[in-house]
């Protein structure tokens, strides 16, 4: 179960910092609207954060599964929030590792 969260969260992680520097890099390219380009680039920063956070997450996860089981649901969250639809596959990958990082491991030794 570890291994998944793990790989969950690796790959949620490593597509979200991709978009989240797509859309830093993009709201910096935009001359036209500098507002536009400014919230773009707000959006993107923001992102990262969650994105770092995410990523995080799922490496420190087998140390404390609850904490860092929630601190993926909330990146998730907090990711779609700031960048709407962009964030998608990244926020149901830290979903899914967040949620199996909640459930409890069942001992294999016992009858």
């Amino acid at each position: 179960m570890k291994k998944t969260v793990f790989t969950l969260g690796l790959i949620g992680g490593i597509i979200a910092i991709m978009i989240s520097l797509g859309m830093f890099i993009w709201g910096g390219i935009q001359p036209s609207n500098y507002e536009f380009g400014r919230q773009i680039m707000t959006s993107g920063a923001i992102s990262i954060i969650f994105s770092v956070m995410g990523l995080v997450s799922s490496i420190l996860a087998e140390k404390n599964n609850k904490l860092f089981g929630i601190l993926l649901i909330l990146s998730a969250i907090g990711g779609l929030f700031t960048t709407l639809f962009f964030y998608v596959i990244p926020a149901i990958l830290f979903i899914i590792a967040g949620i199996l990082a909640l459930i409890p491991e069942k001992n294999k030794n016992t009858i």
